[in-house]
């Protein structure tokens, strides 16, 4: 058989004559297909060929077609006209019958909705399939989302009941996928505004690569304790005002199992304790869970505290006698350590098995008084619940006092401020600073209180789930209505209508949270300030999950929820070390007066003397049109919005109070009086040492500041009075690698190492001495050594030491300064391990959110929260040798295929026109070298580059190079100023 594919119709007459015998092919010359021209491409033609025979061995064997129509659609291909990839087929997206939930076969006759689109077997599509096309699931009527069965059912309902009784509410929850259900969980949390104190959380399925910004919730403290590999996971959300401390000492590394101590005010407190055993089943199966399970109880016990355990145990409770042998030792543990399990109900109902797996115990249920279980839609398992008996203050609702713009009129304050200021500040020769600061407050204040009175207003938190409507909100009750029908009734047709109901609502969610994110981008595109703040909303990169108000703190050793209390703690606190500080500097001014003397005051000596000038109008009207109108008022109670919106009417009345104040060398004590926050920095937050203090001043005293700063800092430029080596402040210092420094540093370089022990005893004697005369203390457990070298070179060392007081230092071999982690060798393999690190979650979270993103905002995602990871510093470790810039190549390439969703990482570094990383750390080099030959950088770096024809009276071709340094170590030809002048050289 021999037939020329020259048409479709040469293909039409091919299949007819195939209608009776299938075909079978020996080689590519029996197949007897001409292909001529360019009627069929390359890649059609090698598919269809490769399709038709199976070289073996060198030879051809038979390879019969399986049916007519896979003979079929390999000829019509050869037509040339038609795409050789036309897309999944419709009947293979869909295998499995919705109703019976068994595989529909070719043999097997189908039906197909017109509502859901799905394929049904015939005898699951129903009798009257012929002439209803709409399957039994989509027939079932939608109940409204005022139907009283759906409102009785819903699990808010539940909760709310249980949220409202007094006492510490603890919840447990096998999520099955956490971040899968972060959207239900926080419209959960919000809708019952909080009232849940303990809620735990089992097979959260998290890994490293998952910050805790993605499943923070508002108002919650996050725990968790992630498993090494797939699946498994705890997590623990406690609301801010518990104290909870999460005891490390009592967990082992091979348990799921993660403890936490709450303490209470005026009241004992107690150990919580959160578990997850793997099934039987399961690869991460233990065999000797039980007994290390025993084992972290008897060490809770020891505590002498009252133990509450929950957990998902994935042992049936529910017959009365044990079914397995790791039921029998659970039931068993708990009867000899007294523990009393106060879950009775079914927490895992499916369609053939009722299981009680989800259990809460405790060795003091006389202290719980209400327990049981929540039917919930989160997951196949029930929602577990106990209240312990507490005499429990809600804390109250944050109250902030601000002014009311409702009706507030600038150009009408304008000409109230006018006329008032004009008649009333004529003749004030004869006032001091502070009266006439008094009479400007008052009189600003009175028409402030006119146009925009002062009111009390209740801080409410956002919704934390926005793109959640009141349409979705409807069908998330309807799915929990059809799980309880599913479970009373156990029916087919049930089941199949809760799974249906189910995955509507995950795309709902899913879809509109897409859309929502995708429209908040492109409306606040235009604006900086707007997208930014949208940015971090959507690709959350820092966990916030503690509160700026303080809600509890260790007072003298006891708990304090009293708001007076805190405040006047905290205010102790400031201001006793505030007065150590300044007790501090003045002796340390003392000091350095001596030290300084040569080098300073000997400039003053020859005529440089300095004067506070009058400040011009023009200067105060400038900085007043400069104010950020959201920053916060102070004490005084005047907005920057008024100031700012009045600047050209009280500009004279300002300049005459700062020109008298700098005459008169006297603040009015308004300019001294601040706001004093505490914001927390890290560590436990009940503990005053873990908080800063943030002043907020008012405003026009920051206008008597910045004049002081630009006179003061104009005429020590001016006259060369900073030092040279200065490099934090002055602004012609344009450098890419200054980092603040904060702490102190001790560092000294000797071949011996003893000599090195000896001196740094030495100079940390002399740092305590001074410490204790200035009335500072050390913090010893932040205090650590390092020694540096070569491998060989350090394990010479044996016998090294340092100490303080008595104390010996930690010695590490890594430390993380200024953003950098240095390790012995300097080999930057542990600094790049780092930012490995860090850049594989934020690219794992870039892939999670990338269908929320469009192309252009998830590059900027990367170019603003990913890359700089990459590049920080880069200019000094940019020779961090060949495998570690290959490891960040390769994350580099990972993040292009993210963004631009194509599957092979040339194509997307191409289609993103992205420049490799190594190519833009030389760029970053070259621009660091060319800043110190123009010396626009500190001066220590002025010496580091010279030119050959500096130091060469002849001119030649390499006279406007830079001399290279003369090395002898592999590691100094990797230091920043000999790979800087071969850049350098390259580039010239």
């Amino acid at each position: 058989m021999a037939v020329v594919l020259r048409t479709a119709l040469g293909v039409l007459i091919l299949i007819a004559s195939l209608r009776v015998k299938k075909c079978a092919f020996l080689s590519p010359d029996s197949v007897g297909l001409s292909i001529t021209g360019n009627e069929v491409s390359f890649d059609i033609e090698t598919h269809i060929l490769s399709s038709l025979w199976q070289a073996k061995g060198g030879k051809f064997n038979f390879r019969v077609c399986s049916s007519n129509r896979s003979l079929i659609n390999l000829l019509i291909l050869m037509c040339g006209d038609i795409h050789s990839c036309l897309g999944p087929s419709p009947m293979a997206q869909c295998l499995s019958c919705p109703a019976c939930l068994r595989k529909i076969r070719n043999n097997q006759s189908r039906m197909k909705c017109i509502s859901c689109e799905m394929f049904f077997h015939m005898k699951c599509f129903g009798e009257e399939a012929d002439r209803v096309r709409t399957c039994k699931l989509c027939q079932t009527p939608v109940l409204d989302s005022t139907d009283p069965r759906i409102d009785n059912c819903s699990i808010l309902n539940e909760l709310k009941d249980i949220v409202e009784s007094r006492g510490i509410k603890l919840i447990h929850q096998n999520i099955c996928s956490l971040l899968r259900k972060m959207d239900e969980l926080r419209l959960m949390i919000s809708e019952l505004k909080s009232g849940i104190h303990i809620l735990t959380l089992s097979e959260t399925w998290l890994a490293e690569n998952i910050s805790d910004a993605e499943i923070e919730i508002a108002g919650y403290r996050t725990f968790r304790k992630d498993r090494c590999s797939k699946g498994g996971g705890i997590v623990a959300y406690v609301r801010n005002d518990l104290a909870v401390v999460k005891r490390t000492d009592l967990e082992t590394v091979d348990v799921e199992g993660l403890w936490l101590e709450i303490s209470l005010p005026k009241s004992h407190g107690f150990l919580v304790g959160v578990f997850y055993r793997p099934p039987d089943s399961s690869d991460y199966h233990d065999c000797e869970f039980m007994p290390k399970f025993d084992a972290m109880l008897d060490l809770a016990i020891e505590q002498g505290r009252e133990v509450i355990i929950t957990g998902d145990f994935n042992c049936d409770f529910l017959p009365v006698k044990a079914t397995t042998s790791y039921c029998k030792q659970l039931k068993s543990i708990l009867r000899v350590q007294y523990f009393s399990q106060l879950i009775n109900a079914a927490t895992r109902i499916t369609k053939s098995s009722n299981t009680l797996l989800d259990l809460i115990a405790t060795n003091f249920p006389q202290n719980i008084s209400r327990s049981g279980v929540v039917c919930t839609g989160l997951s196949d398992h029930e929602m577990v619940y106990c209240i312990r008996k507490i005499n429990w203050k809600r804390s109250p609702e944050r109250i902030r006092t601000v002014r009311n713009y409702a009706k507030y009129d600038a150009a009408k304050f304008c000409e109230d401020c006018v006329n008032v200021f004009n008649n009333t500040l004529v003749d004030t020769s004869c006032l001091s600073v502070k009266e006439l600061w008094l009479r400007f407050k008052s009189l600003f204040t009175e028409i402030a209180d006119r146009h925009a009175p002062l009111m009390n207003k209740k801080v409410r938190s956002n919704h934390p789930c926005a793109w959640i409507n009141s349409e979705i909100k409807k069908e998330i009750r309807q799915r929990d209505h059809e799980l309880k029908k599913a479970r009373k009734s156990n029916s087919n047709e049930d089941w199949a209508t809760y799974r249906r109901t189910r995955n509507k609502v995950t795309n709902r969610i899913r879809s509109a949270k897409e859309k929502y994110h995708r429209n908040l981008i492109y409306d606040n595109s235009h604006n900086p300030r707007s997208f930014w703040k949208t940015m971090k909303k959507v690709f959350p990169v820092e966990s916030k999950h503690v509160a700026t108000n303080v809600l509890i703190v260790l007072i003298n050793g006891k708990l304090s929820k009293d708001k007076q209390q805190i405040a006047n703690a905290f205010g102790v606190y400031f201001t006793e070390t505030v007065s150590r500080l300044h007790q501090s500097f003045s002796n340390l001014c003392n000091n350095i007066g001596n030290i300084t003397s040569q080098c300073f005051f000997n400039r003053l000596n020859s005529g440089f003397v300095f004067k506070f000038e009058e400040v011009k109008e023009q200067f105060i009207l400038n900085n007043l049109h400069k104010i950020d109108v959201k920053k916060a008022a102070g004490l005084d109670n005047i907005p920057p919005r008024l100031l700012k919106d009045t600047a050209n009417v009280i500009a004279r009345p300002l300049t005459k109070i700062i020109n008298v104040s700098l005459e008169q060398g006297t603040v009015p004590d308004d300019f001294k009086l601040a706001k004093v926050i505490p914001v927390f920095k890290k560590g436990q937050p009940e503990n005053m040492d873990n908080y800063r203090p943030i002043s907020v001043l008012p405003t026009v005293s920051k206008l008597l500041e910045k004049a002081v700063h630009e006179q003061l800092y104009r005429f020590l430029t001016t006259n060369h009075l900073l030092n040279p080596y200065q490099c934090g402040f002055p602004a012609v210092q344009q450098c890419n690698v200054l980092m603040y420094a904060d702490d102190t540093v001790l560092f000294f370089a000797e071949r011996d190492s003893g000599v090195i022990q000896n001196v740094l005893t030495t100079e940390l004697e002399n740092l305590r001495a001074w410490l204790m005369e200035n009335k500072l203390s050390l913090n010893r457990k932040k205090t650590e050594t390092m020694l540096f070298g070569t491998n060989a070179n350090l394990s010479k060392v044996t016998n090294y030491e340092l100490s303080i007081d008595g104390f010996p230092l930690k010695r590490v071999t890594d430390y993380c300064y200024l953003g950098n982690t240095l390790n012995a060798n300097l080999s930057w393999h542990s600094h790049v391990d780092n930012v490995a690190m860090k850049v594989g979650r934020r690219i794992g979270m870039l892939r999670r959110l990338r269908n929320n993103l469009t192309l252009n905002a998830a590059e900027t995602v990367y170019k603003s929260f990913i890359r700089p990871l990459m590049e920080y510093g880069d200019s000094i470790w940019t020779c961090c040798g060949e495998q570690n810039k290959g490891r960040l190549e390769i994350l580099q390439k990972r993040a292009a295929r993210v963004i631009s969703r194509y599957t092979r990482s040339d194509d997307a570094m191409e289609s993103l026109r992205w420049d490799s990383l190594e190519s833009r750390r030389d760029v970053h080099v070259l621009k660091l070298v060319k800043k110190c030959i123009l010396r626009k950088c500190p001066q220590f770096f002025n010496n580091y580059f010279v030119f050959n024809r500096d130091s060469s009276s002849r001119i030649t071709r390499q006279s406007d190079k830079l001399r290279l340094p003369k090395v002898r170590t592999e590691s100094a030809k990797n230091s920043f100023y000999y790979y800087g002048c071969k850049v350098f050289n390259k580039s010239n």
